[in-house]
């Protein structure tokens, strides 16, 4: 790729220029807006003043014209629709690099699931919206099998349609679970961090073996069960995961025919009590190219295959659609999603609930938006998290400032390990979309066509 150009018109301000033969595509940074397009349309996009269809092109794809954004629509605003419930401290796994203090008794009553379905359901109802996501989790979630399936009768008789997902280690699952998990329509992923010398290390049983021939079993019952290639698997990464990129993709894509995993890199908080498994700062940009080089080769030889993240990347690029609360307009925690805690306290995400940082309770008088507006005035975990850094990136706007819960366990302003990620992987993106569109399609399973 030729280097990025900045160019300039005074309806546009600065914007960004990353070229490829015929094809540019531009981005102004401040609002992430993008578009792709040939190279001689280009000085028409950049006329002082822009013709009518111009305007309306480069309005309809997020541009600021004249410095004015175009009007926020409802999807910007805070409003969470997406709920974490966290069931229970019970579980079957002592993983090396869990956050939680898990507890083989503490669990949600159920007389606190149910003022919590009440809660939700009253929220809804003074909302006007009946379609939002719960996901139940813990601790392992199908150690409370039973208060899961309350919790979605709970909304369903309400008449709220809730997408329901669960994320299990595997251990706890049977056939009967599996089947009946797939009967309710309930999403299910799957935690597997790759063959097992290299999920065994980290994720163990209480008992002290490893777990990953439950995980994989637990895969296959739910396969079994109806559910097919449709069943979701969550990666953690390591520092020892390093080594093996190349080995990680191969194993998911091509001995177990998936189509798509999540990878979370393990970063530093202070629940970490292993400093040794995080990957650090100087090795998370060779370990993005060497999986994105992985994930290119495995879509070349004809299996469509792709990672998440990478995913939300590639969409911020060319679709604009939101799909990540964590990458896509950066954190989105208490604005597009909560996470209530066993008490009936609320936080805004399943990495922050400390009390300092909760936002107020169902026991409250306050309505959930109410609490959510006045919290953004208050709690430092809407702090404002731009540095210097931040104004000089190409890609602030999909990241402002990285993950707010990290953020909060170190000194710094910003989360520097998801600033490398996107210093490192945007520019290698926009390569591959103007060099090689067939392989986005591929990549994304068809969720991106770039004609």
């Amino acid at each position: 790729m030729e280097p990025v150009k900045s160019v300039y018109s005074e309806c546009l301000g600065e914007c960004r220029l990353f070229c490829s033969r015929d094809d540019v595509l531009l981005l102004q940074s401040a609002t992430g807006a993008t578009l792709l397009l040939s190279e001689k349309i280009l000085p028409d996009l950049l006329k002082n003043p822009l013709t009518g269809e111009a305007a309306a092109l480069l309005t309809a794809r997020g541009f600021a014209i004249d410095g004015r954004r175009p009007e926020e629509n409802e999807s910007m605003l805070p409003q969470p629709l997406f709920f974490l419930v966290d069931l229970t401290r019970r579980c079957n796994n002592r993983c090396s690099y869990c956050f939680r203090k898990l507890h083989a008794s503490e669990r949600m009553d159920v007389f606190m699931l149910d003022r919590i379905g009440k809660y939700i359901t009253d929220y809804c109802h003074q909302i006007g919206s009946h379609r939002i996501s719960v996901q139940c989790w813990g601790g392992e979630p199908l150690t409370e099998w039973n208060l899961i399936k309350r919790l979605q009768d709970i909304l369903s008789e309400a008449q709220i349609e809730a997408r329901i997902l669960v994320e299990t280690n595997g251990v706890p699952l049977t056939a009967q679970i599996a089947r009946e998990m797939y009967e309710r329509r309930i999403l299910c992923s799957v935690s597997l961090d790759g063959p097992a010398d290299l999920h065994d290390r980290n994720r163990k049983l209480v008992s002290g073996g490893g777990s990953h021939a439950y995980a994989l079993r637990g895969l296959n019952l739910l396969r079994d069960a109806g559910y097919g290639d449709q069943v979701g698997v969550v990666c953690v990464a390591t520092s020892y995961t390093l080594p093996h990129v190349e080995r990680l993709v191969d194993y998911f894509a091509c001995d177990l025919n998936l189509h798509r995993v999540k990878i979370n890199i393990i970063k530093d908080s202070p629940e970490l009590t292993d400093k040794t498994l995080c990957v650090r700062e100087g090795d998370i940009a060779r370990f993005w190219k060497k999986m994105l080089d992985c994930l290119i080769a495995v879509n070349e030889r004809g299996i469509s295959f792709g990672e998440n993240t990478i995913l939300s990347l590639l969409h911020n690029l060319t679709t604009r659609r939101c799909v990540s609360f964590c990458h896509s307009r950066g954190c989105q925690g208490g604005n597009k999603m909560v996470t209530f805690g066993m008490d009936g306290r609320i936080y805004p995400c399943d990495l922050s609930d400390r009390p300092e940082l909760a936002m107020g309770s169902i026991e409250d008088s306050e309505d959930l938006l109410s609490m959510v507006m006045r919290n953004r005035a208050i709690n430092p975990f809407f702090r404002q998290k731009m540095s210097n850094r931040c104004l000089l990136c190409d890609w602030r706007s999909f990241c402002s400032g990285g993950c707010t819960a990290m953020r909060l366990g170190q000194s710094t302003w910003t989360d520097g390990t998801d600033c490398i990620r996107n210093e490192t992987l945007y520019p290698l993106l926009v390569d591959v979309i103007l060099k090689n569109p067939q392989i986005v399609s591929s990549l994304s399973g068809g969720e991106i066509v770039i004609a």
